[in-house]
């Protein structure tokens, strides 16, 4: 059986620009994300005629860290266990999963 997994894979190549590098910005800074073989991949776009790159590296690299203390949060046992977004499709309150997590032993 085909499936998009197995017939379609990412390309090697740059994709090149996604805009008109003289086109007007929407925003002074875009960032993008994608999850790319099991990896974050953002990408940053921005005007060098309002930021350096010496700030944006900054941006990058306190957005990194908060980005690690919060992974290292969230796989810690204060973590506080689940909420109604780990299970978005149930439409589930907060009071009706920590009764029905009670319920569980794990």
């Amino acid at each position: 059986m085909l499936t998009a997994s197995n017939v379609f894979e990412l390309a090697k190549e740059s994709p090149g620009l996604t805009q008109d590098i003289n086109s007007e910005r929407a925003y002074l800074l875009d960032i993008n994300g994608s999850r790319i073989e099991e990896k974050l991949k953002l990408t940053w776009t921005y005007s060098k005629h309002f930021y350096d790159k010496s700030i944006i590296d900054k941006l990058g690299d306190k957005y990194l860290e908060t980005l690690i203390k919060l992974i290292e949060h969230c796989q810690s046992s204060d973590a506080g266990g689940y909420t109604p977004s780990d299970f978005s499709l149930a439409e589930i309150e907060q009071n009706q999963l920590d009764d029905i997590l009670g319920q569980v032993d794990f």
